[in-house]
């Protein structure tokens, strides 16, 4: 008894089907399986490893020129929190982002990992 296989204009062994279009295949797949679920989640705990070597790079370097460089920052953001004062309640809304040079290391890393998993 012999098996009847079906070949349709999309099976593998159509002359339409390349190695390309199954290396493509494969590649949508696993970007479909990484998600940017995984990128943001990276990318925060890139932001958060860095972050942690500021404080310990605070810590255990003297200040100096070395110091200036990977401890200095931009801050983004409001400096006070703006407020609303409602009949029912006051609101205060504000967001500030502290940047250096270790945070965006971080980031990089994260981002690095994210295209090499």
């Amino acid at each position: 008894m012999a098996l009847r296989t079906r070949r349709g204009p999309h099976s593998r062994n159509s002359p339409g089907h390349s190695a390309l279009s199954t290396s493509l295949e494969r590649l949508s797949v696993a970007q479909i399986k990484k998600g940017t679920g995984l990128l943001l989640f990276l990318l925060v705990a890139g932001t958060v490893a860095g972050s942690v070597l500021t404080l310990i790079f605070d810590a255990f370097i003297p200040s100096g020129p070395l110091a200036r460089i990977f401890l200095s920052n931009i801050s983004i953001g409001s400096a006070a929190p703006t407020t609303f004062h409602l009949v029912l309640l006051d609101l205060s809304l504000g967001l500030s982002f502290h940047i250096n040079i270790l945070n965006v290391l971080g980031l990089f890393l994260g981002y690095y990992i994210y295209r090499n998993s």
